[in-house]
């Protein structure tokens, strides 16, 4: 089963993020095994249990939060809601190049 990755840096109330965690959500419903990386201002969808990120974690989306544009942003990853975890740019490259056959962006 094709397995996928999704970058998210829009806003949490945009309707940008609001597609993008749905398709995520829809693709786990699908039994896909999925990956959302939230950065830049997506981070802040990952600060607060039932946030829009929450959905995503019950359906079983792994989700990340730069742990660089949390600090930016003033929060650490402490701050970060349940299931959602801070993850560094290795991170990144390693979901991207070793755990996900697809990687789907621009939201």
């Amino acid at each position: 089963m094709t397995s996928y990755l999704l970058l998210v840096t829009s806003s949490p109330y945009s309707p940008q993020a609001a597609r993008a965690l749905g398709l995520a959500g829809a693709l786990r419903r699908l039994d896909h095994p999925v990956s959302a990386f939230l950065l830049q201002d997506a981070v802040l969808a990952g600060l607060e249990p039932g946030t829009l990120i929450a959905p995503a974690v019950a359906e079983g989306v792994a989700c990340y939060a730069l742990d660089e544009d949390l600090a930016l942003r003033g929060f650490t990853p402490r701050k970060l809601a349940p299931g959602v975890e801070a993850a560094d740019y290795g991170k990144l490259v390693e979901l991207m190049m070793e755990q996900h056959d697809r990687v789907l962006g621009a939201f």
